[in-house]
C-alpha cells in the first residue's frame, strides 16, 4: 500500500492527488501508527483509483499484464492498488474522527484554501504520445474483455472497497463494523 503524508498532516494514497499535492508540501511515505497529526484525507472513488492504478502500472512498468492482473487479485496488489486501502483509511479515521476526508474532485478547492493555487494540467498525468496509448477506460475495458475472470475477482474486491469508501465519505465511524 503506496499511502504518502503531506505537510506531516494530509494522508493521500497513490492516484488519489499525491503528486498534486507534492508541488505544494514536503512529504513521507506512511511509516507511523500515530494519527493523531493527520486533519486531512484525501480519497476517490475505488473503481475510479483501481482504473488509474492499472493504467499507471501498465504504462510505466515492465511487468507484464498478465502478471499485473494475477497480482490485483492476490491481497498484496500492485503498486498503486491495494485491495484493502480504503478499509486501513476507515480504520484511520476511525482512530482519529477529526480528520477531514476529502475526495480527489474537491482538491482544487481544499489547496485554495489552504492557500495554494496551481493549475490542474492534463499533459503533466498523461502518456497519449505513447504508440499503443489508450485512456485508463479504454485499457479497462480491453482487460475486462481479455481477463473476464479475474476482472470478476477484482470487481468483487472494489465493492468491498466502495463499502468502506461511503463509510469514508459520510464520515459514517462505527468501530463495531470493522
Amino acid at each position: 500500500m503506496d499511502i504518502k503524508i503531506f505537510d506531516n498532516r494530509i494522508l493521500a494514497p497513490s492516484k488519489c492527488g499525491s503528486r498534486h499535492l507534492s508541488k505544494c508540501f514536503d512529504s513521507k511515505r506512511w511509516d507511523f501508527d500515530n494519527y493523531d497529526s493527520l486533519t486531512h484525507m484525501i480519497i476517490r472513488n475505488p473503481l475510479e483509483h483501481f482504473k488509474s492504478a492499472i493504467h499507471t502500472e501498465y504504462y510505466n512498468s515492465d511487468t507484464d499484464l498478465d502478471i499485473l492482473i494475477q497480482n490485483c487479485i492476490t491481497d498484496k496488489g500492485i503498486g498503486h492498488w491495494n485491495p484493502y486501502t480504503y478499509q486501513f483509511l476507515y480504520k484511520v479515521l476511525l482512530s482519529n474522527p477529526k480528520i477531514e476526508v476529502i475526495e480527489l474532485s474537491n482538491l482544487s478547492s481544499f489547496l485554495i484554501s489552504e492557500n495554494y493555487s496551481l493549475d490542474y494540467t492534463q499533459t503533466e498525468y498523461d502518456w497519449s504520445n505513447n504508440d499503443g496509448w489508450m485512456d485508463k477506460t479504454e485499457l479497462y475495458e480491453m482487460i475486462s474483455e481479455l481477463y473476464s475472470d479475474e476482472i470478476n475477482l477484482i470487481k468483487t474486491k472494489i465493492d468491498l472497497e466502495f463499502y468502506f469508501y461511503d463509510k469514508l465519505i459520510h464520515k459514517n465511524i462505527s468501530k463495531t463494523l470493522i
